[in-house]
């Protein structure tokens, strides 16, 4: 039996037991307690080694990566096993030939990716995509993916595909037979896969669709493990990919990405009712519910998310929910965790916004439910899934766009909070003056059904005179 206990952000330490026959035991403890030569394979990942420590400044020219090297394992073993780093030979000479040829290598491979930018030809600085590469932990042919194939029309499959031929599944393996397994679970699916499915890209495309569509007891053990492996990882990139999109101004791809977070996390389709992220709630059970939404005569018995359940009274409660004490309890533990908020936007100046200006919108965030001292506690803002077992805290994105031109002006990501204040700043039209339309949406990155969409109007008057204007 072969497993892995070297998955980055989750294997810390791990345990192995060998069971063999008495007369084995000699000859393994001898393999296992003498001391064997460990090669390093710092080669094959370092562009993202340089990338993190060029964006903490740690390397901020050539020679400094240089220096970097010389304090890792690789550089102790290139003069013992120059063959095995295909070092042309053993003499100092040819240990500076080889590191100066591999730092050159790497900038240019993260200079091509667009993650820093060499100067003078060897001073090195972060962009943009290597900082995002760095503060989400994520690969640099990840983040040029990303950069690469994303456009401003980009629609939720497309995401899809992209978030699939991340370089972080690249661990993942197709296994023999498995091919066929896949190609009779595409025929579950909603969106259509194309083949070849012995690539890894197509395994996660499939069997994140599974995911969505809640059909796991379609999957083996083994394919159980391997979808639980993508989610862990799934988070970090799609909050990346958005970090991305905004990048480039493109409001549209950017909410299809929080939709696809969304779906992510709790294990449902885009167009499914929000419902169906409540513990025990099945496709029958939703249906049931909307069968006595048709029939209500009053709206306030109307349920349609979450917190519905809790406002409604309980004798329509306890008719529609026939659940045991412990199922009725995990579903009490959702609607009450499920996020119920409220914002409130100010534009600072509103009647002083001249063409050209920063504008600034303070914006207030509530969250209500749970105590006073929730906040305090180590789950306060856990999301609850059933369907993911990945444990995360509930995230909100506060954007401004205009969706008419498909353009985000700005953007913000906040941790889950009971009041949050925070500030907005976007440049206003620089064209003819008049009233312009925005709208703010506050969107979670664990549920569906909480997001919040505001309308926004500014007025913008004529351009302030520039001093030039005010000689002539």
């Amino acid at each position: 039996m072969t497993s892995f206990a070297n998955r980055p952000l989750v294997d810390h330490n791990s345990k192995v037991s060998v069971l063999c026959h008495s007369s084995k035991k000699r000859f393994y403890t001898k393999t296992l307690y003498d001391p064997l030569p460990v090669e390093s394979q710092l080669e094959y990942f370092l562009s993202d080694h340089i990338n993190a420590e060029i964006v903490t400044k740690t390397i901020e020219s050539k020679q400094d990566a240089v220096d970097y090297l010389t304090w890792t394992l690789m550089y102790r073993r290139l003069l013992k096993n120059p063959n095995y780093y295909q070092m042309h030979g053993s003499t100092n000479v040819h240990l500076s030939d080889h590191l100066s040829d591999l730092v050159e290598r790497t900038v240019t491979s993260l200079s091509d990716s667009r993650c820093i930018a060499v100067t003078d030809d060897l001073e090195l600085s972060p962009m943009n995509l290597g900082m995002i590469a760095a503060f989400y932990y994520i690969r640099y042919t990840t983040i040029e993916l990303f950069a690469c194939s994303v456009t401003a029309t980009s629609k939720l499959k497309a995401l899809l595909d992209i978030l699939a031929a991340s370089s972080e599944f690249d661990t993942l393996s197709v296994r023999f037979g498995e091919d066929r397994v896949l190609e009779k679970l595409a025929k579950h699916l909603l969106w259509p896969v194309a083949p070849p499915y012995t690539a890894i890209h197509v395994k996660v495309h499939v069997l994140l669709q599974i995911h969505f569509s809640r059909q796991h007891d379609r999957l083996s053990p083994y394919l159980k493990q391997d979808l639980n492996a993508i989610l862990q990882t799934c988070g970090r990139l799609l909050h990346a990919l958005v970090d991305v999109i905004s990048s480039n101004g493109w409001l549209k791809p950017a909410l299809a990405t929080m939709d696809l977070s969304q779906m992510v996390t709790q294990g449902v389709g885009l167009n499914a009712s929000p419902l169906l992220q409540i513990p025990h709630f099945t496709p029958s059970v939703v249906d049931s519910i909307k069968a006595h939404n048709s029939t209500c005569d009053n709206d306030q018995d109307v349920i349609d998310t979450p917190l519905d359940l809790l406002s409604v009274d309980d004798s329509v409660r306890t008719k529609l929910l026939t659940f045991s004490p412990s199922k009725m309890a995990d579903i009490a533990a959702f609607c009450n965790s499920y996020p119920d908020v409220s914002i409130e936007i100010q534009v600072d100046n509103p009647d002083d916004i001249a063409a050209g200006d920063v504008v600034s919108v303070q914006i207030k965030i509530d969250r209500e439910g749970g105590d006073d001292d929730d906040e305090a506690k180590d789950d306060w803002g856990v999301v609850i899934s059933k369907h993911n077992p990945v444990e995360k805290v509930e995230n909100w994105w506060v954007v401004i766009g205009d969706p008419a031109t498909n353009t985000l002006l700005s953007i913000k990501r906040i941790p889950v909070q009971k009041q949050a204040s925070l500030s907005l700043d976007f440049a206003a039209p620089s064209g003819a003056a008049g009233t312009y339309n925005y709208t703010v949406y506050l969107i979670c990155d664990s549920y569906m059904g909480a997001d919040l969409e505001n309308e926004l109007t500014i007025h913008v008057h004529e351009g302030r005179d520039t001093d030039d204007d005010k000689d002539e």
